[in-house]
């Protein structure tokens, strides 16, 4: 079918005419001379002498753009699928690439959501019923956006024949809503566990006060003070929990300074490497150029050390890890201030592991969380790293596919560079400064005798 037919009003009276419509003028210009076309099927308005077409047809076109809304009609007899511009625009593609069909208008949606919407077209042909619905869809450049869709089912004679409707790319709100659900949730969970912590921290420091009294009268190297001394040392790593957990419930004042967070980076990479296994490839992909943000310095590191350890873990049979750096706009971080202009810093941390499902990552900053085996995990490093990176006024976001690994990439608010700001140091092996364009490094057993 041809996408761009005009669409006669069917309340008018009036015969079918050759015009065009707003589909066929460039964005914010004037659609081509022609004779007004009719309103549109589902929405009749009446046409006074003084109306304006040309008018309407241009405020129509910029207010659906704006509003990133699209309009579709579907006939239930002839399968004829008809798409304004903005619908185009938010499925990514275009008249020239694509003629809106039916069949392959749904093989946009995931599955879960053709799923959904199979079953409301169903129930719009039959007992013309509308719909209103949030799903999601994979645009033409792979891209996966959430949209409303809703429909209006018009009646001839008693049956349905047409569906119309709009959809809309709430892709913002539907993350605006998430970062919210997350936050308080994080805050309920944090509180709670804050106060189990110090009822339990009583009980922790009365267990290492009787083992120390306990030490002092049993003899070295007997296995009861060998046995006393594992039970000391279980309190305190226990103790190192609770403080973990005391710090989500109620963080406080860090002292912060501005850095350059290339520079911390690299500062951190023999301590990351170190810890990954030989199968493991690591690599870094620094912006050329400081990139300054107001942390602390020590916090900062235990997040890369927590999201380097997770990587590990997720590729038991070796892989990649890739870190990069890179200034973001104004318009990219979901971070939280009051200066909207405010550029960012972009961290990222990739891996080629065994990914992870929707579920897992609705829970994933969750205090306790955690999908390692039993004696594996305490579930609070992803919770510390969230918290951490909160504070310093910045934002984590996950992308994950089963089997196609992770991306946890960090933003933070960027800073002005300090007035003492040190110039670059002279790099003492590949890769050992910012502005490395690609950098591997070999873990450990694969080190050269220099250590690098």
């Amino acid at each position: 079918m041809n996408s761009r037919r005009a669409i006669p009003s069917r309340d008018s009276g009036d015969p079918p005419a050759a015009v065009h419509t707003y589909l066929d003028a460039p964005p914010g210009g004037p659609p081509p001379a022609s004779p007004p076309a009719s309103p549109a099927a589902c929405a009749p308005v009446p046409s006074p002498v003084s109306w304006d077409a040309t008018r309407e047809l241009r405020l129509l076109q910029q207010t659906e753009h704006l509003a990133a809304v699209g309009g579709w009609e579907f006939d239930f007899k002839s399968r004829e699928l008809y798409w304004t511009g903005e619908t185009y625009r938010i499925h990514e593609t275009s008249p020239e690439r694509y003629t809106p069909e039916a069949e392959t208008a749904l093989a946009f949606f995931l599955p879960e959501s053709r799923e959904i919407i199979n079953r409301a077209i169903e129930r719009a042909m039959h007992e013309a019923a509308p719909w209103d619905l949030e799903l999601q869809i994979k645009t033409a450049r792979g891209r996966t956006i959430d949209v409303r869709v809703t429909c209006v089912v018009q009646s001839e004679a008693g049956h349905p024949v047409r569906a119309c409707g709009a959809i809309q790319d709430i892709t913002s709100r539907k993350h605006l809503e998430q970062r919210l659900l997350a936050s308080g949730k994080m805050e309920t969970i944090g509180r709670m566990a804050g106060g189990l912590a110090h009822d339990f921290n009583n009980w922790i420091t009365a267990i290492l006060s009787y083992s120390e009294i306990a030490l002092r009268t049993i003899a070295q190297g007997s296995p009861e003070h060998q046995a006393i001394v594992r039970v000391r040392q279980s309190a305190e790593h226990a103790t190192s929990l609770t403080r973990q957990l005391i710090s989500l419930a109620r963080p406080r004042p860090t002292t912060t300074a501005v850095v350059d967070i290339n520079e911390l980076v690299q500062s951190a990479l023999p301590l990351l490497t170190g810890i990954l296994e030989k199968t493991i490839t690591f690599q870094t992909r620094f912006h050329p150029g400081p990139l300054y943000a107001r942390v602390n310095a020590s916090q900062f590191r235990q997040v890369l050390m927590n999201l380097i350890l997770n990587a590990r873990d997720a590729m038991p049979a070796g892989g990649f890890i890739d870190v990069a750096t890179r200034p973001g706009s104004a318009a990219q971080p979901p971070i939280d201030s009051s200066d909207n202009a405010q550029e960012t810093i972009i961290l990222s941390i990739s891996d080629s592991g065994e990914g992870m499902t929707r579920e897992t990552l609705e829970h994933l900053f969750e205090p306790f969380f955690t999908t390692k085996p039993g004696g594996k995990g305490t579930g609070l490093g992803l919770a510390t790293c969230y918290s951490i990176i909160k504070a310093s006024g910045g934002d984590i976001e996950v992308s994950s596919t089963p089997g196609q690994g992770s991306t946890f990439t960090i933003f933070l608010p960027r800073a002005s560079a300090p007035a003492s700001a040190p110039g670059p140091e002279p790099a003492s092996g590949p890769g050992s400064g910012p502005g490395t364009a690609e950098v591997s490094i070999k873990p450990r057993g694969e080190r050269s005798p220099a250590g690098s």
